[in-house]
């Protein structure tokens, strides 16, 4: 596939309005974020800050005729931008000394833990009485809250349950502030807090 049909935009194109010009860009450029991001709010800011780039380097002479190449050259450059702002988010500094003769190989496995309020509780007992507790919610707060933690958006919820958003979100905070304290209480209530 050729990068012309790719794009489907005229490589040379001359003149337009100002709207003209930004709508082709900015069609190009999300062209280009769609094809790499899922998060269309993301896309649509991305692909905004490409045109406000695109627009800037040709108001100040950088580039005479900006073509749709130019428009691709430069969402690329933010996509790498953003991609290692994202990817770079995610390390961390380790201030303390080592060597390889400081690192050993653990004999087991250990099972990951939890802390929840000072104790330390394991995961897979975190996720087996969540799934509890999510099941023992009242309807009006358990579809929501099993969308959301599968991932729906807000606004997609509540347009496929037909509530606004501001109802979404306001059962969403009661019913995740009522989840939180039934696994607290039933996992005290097990190391023998509660009794």
């Amino acid at each position: 596939m050729s990068v012309r049909r790719g794009f489907r935009g005229d490589w040379n194109y001359e003149g337009g309005t100002v709207d003209e010009e930004w709508a082709r860009w900015r069609s190009c450029a999300r062209r280009y974020f769609s094809r790499r991001l899922r998060d269309r709010g993301l896309v649509d800011e991305l692909a905004q800050e490409a045109c406000v780039r695109v627009w800037l380097a040709r108001r100040d002479g950088r580039v005479g005729q900006v073509d749709l190449a130019w428009v691709v050259g430069v969402s690329s450059r933010l996509f790498a931008d953003h991609q290692r702002d994202v990817f770079g988010a995610r390390r961390f500094e380790c201030d303390a000394p080592w060597t390889w003769d400081s690192i050993g190989i653990v004999a087991e496995t250990r099972e990951a833990t939890v802390p929840i309020e000072g104790e330390a509780y394991r995961l897979s007992r975190v996720l087996q009485v969540l799934d509890e507790c999510v099941g023992d919610l009242s309807d009006s707060w358990r579809f929501l809250v099993e969308e959301r933690m599968h991932g729906s958006q807000v606004r997609d919820i509540a347009k496929r349950h037909g509530l606004t958003v501001d109802t979404v979100k306001l059962r969403l905070f009661r019913g995740r502030k009522r989840l939180r304290q039934a696994m607290l209480d039933r996992l005290q209530k097990e190391d023998g807090y509660g009794d």
